[in-house]
């Protein structure tokens, strides 16, 4: 999951980065919500958070810790 999550991450940062720079530049909006970087890096770090939760919690359910 850590893997594809960050494919995910990366290819979000590099989609149309280009495009909106130059219409930032030029004053005018583009399709994509603003902020979404900040968004993808919470996503990743709830994710990450979550799963690590999840596996210590089987852990220890399991005996294992």
């Amino acid at each position: 999951m850590m893997p594809v999550g960050l494919i995910w991450f990366v290819l979000q940062q590099r989609m149309d980065g280009r495009r909106e720079e130059r219409a930032g530049q030029a004053g005018e909006a583009t399709e994509t919500a603003p902020a979404s970087g900040p968004r993808a890096v919470a996503a990743i770090v709830a994710t990450v958070l979550l799963v690590g939760g999840f596996v210590a919690l089987m852990g220890w359910i399991a005996g294992l810790i």
